[in-house]
């Protein structure tokens, strides 16, 4: 499996000094959890370097000011274009601030026949914050592409259109997963409720006290540890 993170910005570089540190944060707690240092894929439209990590060019060619999430998708876009999304591996994309707390395995994904693994954003059918893929994927995310900039879209609605449509066949190409891939602010207590144990993956932003105080008590000390490295309580 390959830990997969994706960054443009119209500035060509981390658009706030918070976001550079999350950066930091992802690559030092992906090592602390035993991912190889192969295995972890940044891709941004900016030279970039840290622990042993470095990054793998993409270009926004045309950034969008009014929606800069359509990035992910621009980046994994091209990153089929280049070749480097491979036969037989799976992907887990996740935000920046979506924070893996614990180990988990292909296998208890269950993913196989699938092509997708998505987990729903509460308000939405789909969340973009977190999902799994692998290289039969590519139409998906050239129609999805196509459609942000189209229709003034994003990839959760996308994603979306494409489920109820059934358009690509996407209805027979995914698979929900449990909230504990991808665990967000909104709900907290009832999608915490409802989720499998030990929580796997937390969205939150770490500069925002309100979530902090949602998540403190179930984030790893091991994880605790590394926030503090970088200076956050």
């Amino acid at each position: 499996m390959i830990n997969l993170l994706c960054y443009t910005d119209p500035s060509k570089n981390f658009a706030t000094e918070e976001d550079k540190v999350m950066a930091k944060i992802q690559i030092d707690n992906a090592l602390d959890l035993g991912w190889k240092r192969e295995d972890i894929l940044i891709a941004a439209d900016f030279e970039y370097e840290y622990n042993g990590v470095k990054s793998v060019a993409v270009e926004d060619k045309n950034p969008i000011t009014w929606n800069l999430t359509q990035g992910k998708i621009v980046a994994i876009t091209q990153l089929f274009a280049k070749g480097l999304i491979k036969q037989g591996q799976l992907y887990w994309f996740h935000d920046f601030d979506a924070f893996q707390l614990e180990s988990f395995t292909e296998e208890e994904l269950e993913l196989s026949g699938f092509d997708m693994g998505l987990t729903d954003s509460t308000h939405r059918m789909f969340g973009g914050g977190s999902f799994f893929f692998n290289h039969k994927t590519k139409d998906i995310f050239d129609w999805t592409m196509n459609n942000i900039y189209q229709n003034h879209s994003d990839e959760e609605r996308s994603f979306e259109h494409l489920a109820k449509t059934n358009e690509l066949n996407m209805k027979n190409r995914y698979k929900m997963l449990d909230h504990t891939y991808n665990l967000g602010v909104d709900n907290f207590q009832r999608n915490y409720d409802m989720s499998q144990k030990p929580i796997r993956v937390a969205h939150f932003h770490p500069y925002k006290k309100h979530h902090v105080k949602l998540f403190r008590d179930i984030l790893p000390e091991r994880f605790k540890k590394i926030f503090r490295s970088h200076g956050i309580d």
